[in-house]
């Protein structure tokens, strides 16, 4: 073998060396652990980033910059302190991440809590969970140290797991999940020339195909399915109806929340931990809220079910009128278009809305006000919501 041929042998080897770390590497980025009830987000900071400081497996793992995931989530308008397990995945298929791993902190009766989980850019997915506990004002180090590495462990068993290489296939009348997120019901319902809500609400009461929480799409999740007309079967070249715009055309419904399965799953959870707790059982059963009493008690059960559980509308919906009942338009608006924000087509949240701004309106003569319960009443007539129709009615708004 002569030198130039030999020369060529070690590149080829080392290139091959390379390219099979790379293939064995994931791209991972640790986000800031959010602060929970009692902790202070700059006592968080310092748990996550000692937690980071041992996320370390050069040969399983590569770790993204903060300053990128910085950038993208200013760039995209986020906020970090409330980012939903949407943007999250948004921010991943930016940078090109495979795994986000997120955390909460908590105080519990003068005990730390960190919960730990990762989710899959993907597929929206939780991969894998952890967690820790501590007394105040003892380190934590260690703590950290070994939960870091539990954690990997598990994600390397992922990672073996995902090097099979199945290709996945769309089963006929199945559901498919864009974005790791969006649940798109197997076929279109048929052309309507208004929302039809009656039939809505039987496949909701049905569980059909597993899921209760079945509604119109919003104009950019009717987009996003459009852009995968290859992966969802039945779309057609027609109209669709969306939640902005329901006038007459074909509805295909969508879902971006929990199985049933999963719900009842998590129900059990939450009895286990408040088996006592009237208000909270009421929370979780029923899409729909009731007023409550003007106390702190109620406003502690409020905020703890909220850090816990963040992204279900009732309980956004539930301190929304906590808020308002104590005048504090500001927050009372800001949770119920949350809720909203969580489930586009949930009427009770448009006539919340529309009793903040008329409130809003009488308490402080605010005129935007009257422009803002105009619309959220129409919207709430549109889903069939009859305070509101006679609320439009009585005011001659054409809904």
């Amino acid at each position: 073998m002569t030198q130039k041929t030999l020369k060529t042998a070690i590149i080829a080897i080392i290139a091959m060396f390379m390219a099979n770390i790379a293939n064995a590497q994931m791209k991972v980025a640790i986000l800031d652990f959010k602060a929970g009830a009692g902790v202070e987000q700059a006592d968080v900071d310092g748990v996550s980033s000692m937690f980071g400081t041992y996320f370390i497996d050069p040969q399983k793992f590569t770790l993204v910059e903060r300053t990128q995931i910085d950038r993208v989530i200013a760039e995209q308008g986020f906020q970090y302190s409330a980012l939903t397990n949407q943007q999250m995945v948004r921010i991943g298929q930016i940078l090109n991440i495979q795994k986000i791993v997120v955390g909460d902190i908590t105080v519990v009766s003068g005990q730390y809590n960190v919960d730990v989980r990762v989710v899959d850019v993907e597929t929206g997915a939780v991969n894998a969970t952890d967690g820790a506990t501590w007394a105040r004002s003892t380190s934590y180090r260690e703590l950290m140290k070994n939960l870091a590495t539990r954690l990997m462990t598990k994600m390397n068993v992922v990672i073996g797991a995902a090097t099979t290489n199945v290709t996945p296939t769309v089963k006929p009348n199945s559901i498919v999940t864009l974005l790791g997120y969006l649940h798109v019901f197997p076929e279109d319902l048929g052309n309507f020339t208004s929302v039809p809500n009656n039939i809505i609400d039987a496949l909701n009461n049905d569980v059909s195909n597993g899921y209760n929480t079945w509604r119109l799409p919003t104009n950019e999740e009717l987009s996003l399915i459009e852009n995968n007309k290859s992966r969802v079967q039945g779309l057609t070249n027609s109209d669709y109806m969306t939640i902005e715009n329901n006038r007459a055309g074909r509805v295909r419904l969508v879902t971006n929340r929990e199985t049933q399965q999963e719900r009842d799953e998590i129900y059990e959870a939450i009895m286990n931990r408040f088996p006592q707790d009237s208000l909270l059982n009421s929370l979780f059963n029923s899409r729909k809220t009731y007023n409550h009493s003007d106390t702190l008690e109620v406003y502690i059960q409020l905020h703890l079910f909220y850090v816990i559980y963040l992204d279900w509308p009732n309980v956004h919906l539930s301190l929304a009128k906590f808020f308002g009942e104590q005048k504090d338009y500001d927050k009372a608006i800001k949770h119920a278009k949350k809720a909203l924000e969580i489930q586009p087509d949930y009427d009770e949240a448009m006539h919340v809305l529309t009793y903040i701004y008329v409130c809003d309106y009488e308490t402080y003569n605010n005129n935007k006000s009257t422009e803002m319960m105009e619309k959220y009443a129409k919207q709430a007539a549109r889903f069939g919501n009859e305070v509101c129709r006679n609320f439009c009615n009585a005011n001659n708004w054409s809904y």
